[in-house]
């Protein structure tokens, strides 16, 4: 039979053993904190491309919303931030209009939520009322299901048209429900992106987001690489090929001594062979002038029976 250490004896058994200290950190070493639960993956940079594509898609739904409502209507990104799955559904509460949709050729599944603060005007609206909110939330009948069926194609339209200088990707409604638990898209550990807008339906205020898994967002990005990429070559090739142009532009060069005042006697005085006298010393520096424009600074000086101009600045620059 094993014997059975009683808990004197392992506290004894502890004290026995040596815990080895951390080491400190090397002074002047730099070390940065990483939070394990939340590892970014989208870079600071692809999160301003999404600001910029989901504007444009604000900018988008906007003109289309105030088409069949007939009113005033202001979609603006209100967030973008990186966060897991079971976060984000975390904070979404029941009764809410909760939809899956796909992007062919993309795998997986993206996630669009309004909250019926926007739900509710929206149907009213459809329904030539004047954008009124329920008084009391509640899931929807199978007609507002359908009305709101038609304001989601037209988003999953523009959400199509946002990404399309990027990735070609059609969208397409999946599930619907009125629960993040009817809808099934990815795991909760799943780290997602998620972009919070703000929506204005004549004097009715409301909220909605988009929410991408990484599963779904990978061609995306990759394809965001290789446009950025595609962006920065003909970048190259256009200052090329500006440059070669220029090699045979003629450039009008102009040489100007330092300004002087005079007086008007003096000038009048002047005849045809005359020595004008001026206060300019002779390490003083003449303006170099493209085209007009005043470019460079130099020193006049002579080698021969020629003159030339040794470039000592840039103007606006210390001399070199």
């Amino acid at each position: 039979m094993a014997e059975i250490l009683s808990q004197e004896e392992i506290d004894a058994l502890l004290k026995t053993v040596k815990v080895k200290e951390p080491e400190h950190a090397v002074a002047g070493e730099v070390t940065a904190s990483y939070d394990f639960l939340h590892p970014k993956r989208i870079s600071s940079v692809q999160m301003k491309e999404f600001e910029v594509i989901y504007q444009n898609f604000s900018r988008d739904l906007s003109i289309h919303l105030m088409s069949i409502f007939r009113t005033t209507v202001s979609v603006s990104v209100d967030d973008i931030v990186n966060q897991t799955y079971g976060e984000y559904i975390s904070g979404i509460f029941s009764p809410t209009y909760f939809m899956s949709f796909s992007g062919k050729p993309i795998e997986g599944l993206a996630v669009i939520n309004i909250t019926m603060d926007a739900v509710f005007p929206m149907i009213d609206k459809m329904l030539g009322g004047i954008g009124e909110p329920m008084e009391e939330e509640r899931e929807l009948t199978e007609i507002e299901t359908s009305i709101m069926n038609n304001i989601t194609d037209i988003m999953c339209t523009d959400i199509s048209s946002s990404w399309s200088r990027i990735l070609k990707i059609s969208t397409q409604v999946e599930q619907k429900g009125f629960s993040t638990d009817i809808v099934t898209v990815t795991d909760t550990n799943e780290m997602t992106i998620v972009i919070m807008f703000d929506i204005v339906i004549g004097k009715v205020r409301g909220t909605f987001s988009i929410c991408y898994p990484m599963i779904f967002l990978k061609p995306i990005l990759d394809a965001m690489a290789v446009s950025k990429m595609n962006i920065r070559k003909r970048h190259d090739e256009f200052k090329r090929k500006l440059i070669m142009i220029m090699r045979n532009v003629k450039i009008n060069i102009g040489c100007d001594l330092p300004e002087e005042l005079m007086s008007a006697k003096i000038i009048l005085s002047l005849r045809v062979g005359n020595l004008l006298r001026t206060s300019f010393q002779s390490d003083d520096l003449a303006n170099i002038s493209l085209n007009g424009i005043y470019k460079m600074a130099g020193k006049i000086l002579s080698e021969d029976t020629k003159k030339g101009i040794k470039i000592s600045k840039f103007i606006g620059e210390d001399a070199a």
